[in-house]
């Protein structure tokens, strides 16, 4: 649903996190799509098909995704005086 949001949102691909400004927004303007229009649903299912298939469109568009997160997370994490450390297994 994000995917397929942010491919309408910024058809050309360049995004970041002043571009998609409040990232709880954006989901929530991609959730009411994809309650409110079953195309745009049909659509947003396929990304999930096309993500987990490894199309490096889609995994270029959530890797995006993630980085914008992980910056809004580290924000509100410095505040709290949180600290992680990221793992990644394969």
């Amino acid at each position: 649903m994000l995917i397929e949001y942010l491919f309408e949102q910024f058809p050309n691909g360049e995004v970041n996190d002043q571009a998609v400004g409040e990232l709880q927004a954006f989901y929530k303007a991609s959730k009411k799509r994809f309650d409110d229009d079953p195309e745009f649903k049909n659509r947003a299912q396929q990304a999930v098909v096309s993500l987990q298939g490894g199309d490096e469109r889609y995994l270029k568009a959530w890797a995006q995704i993630c980085e914008i997160s992980r910056k809004g997370f580290e924000q509100v994490y410095e505040r709290l005086d949180v600290h992680l450390v990221e793992k990644v297994l394969f």
